[in-house]
């Protein structure tokens, strides 16, 4: 898998990381941070090519 075929989402407030009471959009960070370190990318672009392809993908502009 590669990053362009990565999107985040937040819209499962029940289902939420062991460490945290609840699920929000504040946590994609975390999530930038451990796909950051997964694929040797700066987490800068991370979040652009993960918005990006959100973006290709909801059609977006």
């Amino acid at each position: 898998m590669s990053l362009e075929d990565i999107i985040l989402e937040s819209d499962a407030p029940y289902m939420h990381p062991k460490t945290y009471e609840d699920n929000s959009p504040v946590l994609i960070r975390s999530i930038i941070q451990k796909l950051s370190i997964m694929f040797n990318t700066p987490e800068r672009e991370i979040a652009d090519i993960t918005t990006r392809n959100a973006q290709q993908l909801y059609k977006f502009e």
